[in-house]
């Protein structure tokens, strides 16, 4: 019977091309393990014990009934005509796996980097409206204080995930070119979830009274986000991602929480 192998391709360019680099080493390594897969496979058949069948034992065996050559040819030949077909899953190599290391590190530093920039331009707007919302417990703490230039010239709208003690709703925010999108949501009583196109904010007065139970309580930040969201839901809109699944408020507001209480 005949095999024929077929590889699927689950790689991309830059993969393929590294295999052709390192093609010597790749065949060496599946010359190799063939034929340590031979070396097992003789193995075993010398461990095994020869069947012997004396058909002696056996009277009622008609020698007529055996098939002649000519019947045994043709089954051989129709076995010779199947094909046995395996599919090869690529498996990652340690190449792979440093370079998408190596990305999710980029990636880190890239969030930190971006959340530094954000907090030092938000803590000049945080001073000055915390003394004028008299630290967001005035009647004046839901107000907006947006400002903008005279030389903006470009403005645009964005979806934002609003999420406040009292409830949680979708709005469309209005951001433009000379304000930062987390300074712009800072001005409307709200901390962005993400340093770079936020899509979800939260509140002042909710950020205040967390840290007011985990001062007074040690109130972890996913017990109380898990306790947010079950008392939010049923009384204001579900907020959901962009592709439809339900929004992780926990996550987001743990990032928010760390980046906020470290600077």
């Amino acid at each position: 019977m005949r095999t024929t192998r077929f590889t699927v391709r689950t790689a991309d360019r830059s993969q393929i091309l590294r295999r052709q680099v390192h093609a010597a080493r790749i065949a060496e390594t599946l010359a190799r393990i063939r034929r340590q897969e031979q070396l097992d496979r003789q193995r075993e058949q010398l461990a095994r014990p020869p069947a012997f069948q004396n058909v002696l034992d056996e009277p009622d065996t008609n020698f007529e009934d055996q098939p002649d050559e000519g019947e045994h040819n043709q089954e051989d030949e129709t076995e010779e005509n199947c094909v046995w077909v395996d599919l090869l899953e690529d498996q990652p190599n340690e190449i792979d796996i440093a370079i998408a290391a190596d990305r999710e590190r980029h990636r880190q530093q890239a969030r930190e980097f971006n959340w530094a920039v954000l907090l030092h331009h938000l803590h000049a707007t945080y001073m000055k409206l915390k003394a004028i919302t008299k630290d967001w417990t005035g009647s004046n703490s839901y107000n907006s204080f947006t400002s903008c230039s005279a030389t903006c010239s470009r403005e645009f709208h964005r979806t934002v995930d609003l999420v406040d003690i009292q409830g949680q709703r979708r709005k469309t925010i209005r951001f433009c070119e000379c304000t930062l999108d987390g300074v712009r949501l800072l001005q409307l009583g709200y901390i962005a979830g993400s340093p770079v196109r936020p899509q979800t904010a939260f509140s002042l007065p909710l950020l205040i009274f967390h840290n007011n139970l985990w001062n007074n309580c040690h109130v972890g930040t996913l017990p109380f986000t898990v306790a947010l969201n079950s008392w939010l839901e049923p009384r204001s809109q579900r907020l959901r991602a962009r592709q439809g699944k339900h929004l992780s408020i926990p996550s987001l507001f743990s990032q928010n929480v760390k980046h906020c209480t470290s600077h």
